[in-house]
């Protein structure tokens, strides 16, 4: 596991990683393992340097960075199943700077045939319900790790399912929030913690209703909006 984090920082440093993900990928280590058992420690490790203050804020900035592009330059060569005629909208809600998680979750479900409506980090509420109502997805996943008003965040979680479920929408949520989810959270769908979680939770909305007919698919399957 220390060499795998290690790896992470070694090679941003180095712009290698994109070669790093695509030898893994070529050599049959799946998507999610990458995201779970590479990505993730590796960057969990860089995060706790900084906190430590072993690292600086632009070491963090650029792992992430450099992380984020080279994942957008292997999805080209990512196999992707035959499209579903679902979509799905993901957004990173409030403050959240971080989407680095959201973006691997995108991935998995344009890998698995999906169309992907991407918002990105610091999306207010507004634009992911007007967003919500003029795609109607099938899936509606947000990412909330920071939380300034912990009671008006989780409101905020309320108002988003209600409006996903007038669209016919299933409501997931992803980031440290779901530790803080009241044990009554029934407004929540399903929770997310892992890029693994994220394709068994496609994997089981296969079982379910057949899917609809979309739009015109872009080259990626991935708009971000």
């Amino acid at each position: 596991r220390r060499q795998r984090q290690m790896c992470i920082r070694d090679r941003a440093e180095e712009d290698g990683l994109f070669p790093f993900f695509s030898y893994l990928y070529e050599h049959k280590v799946a998507l999610w393992e990458i995201f779970d058992m590479v990505i993730r420690p590796g960057m969990h490790e860089i995060g706790e340097r900084w906190m430590k203050g072993e690292l600086g804020v632009d070491d963090e900035h650029r792992a992430s960075a450099r992380t984020a592009e080279a994942l957008s330059r292997l999805l080209p060569n990512v196999l992707i199943k035959p499209e579903k005629g679902r979509a799905a909208l993901l957004a990173a809600i409030g403050e959240e700077l971080h989407d680095l998680g959201l973006r691997c979750a995108a991935y998995i479900f344009e890998s698995e045939g999906w169309r992907v409506h991407y918002l990105g980090a610091r999306t207010p509420k507004d634009a992911v319900l007007s967003t919500m109502r003029k795609a109607s997805p099938d899936v509606v996943a947000v990412s909330l790790s920071i939380s300034e008003d912990g009671g008006s965040r989780m409101e905020d979680l309320r108002e988003l399912a209600a409006a996903a479920r007038e669209v016919g929408a299933e409501f997931a949520v992803g980031g440290r929030v779901v530790s803080r989810l009241p044990a009554d959270a029934g407004f929540v769908d399903q929770t997310l913690t892992s890029s693994k979680d994220v394709l068994d939770y496609i994997r089981r909305l296969k079982r379910h209703n057949g899917a609809r007919t979309g739009g015109a698919r872009p080259r990626n399957g991935i708009t971000e909006e």
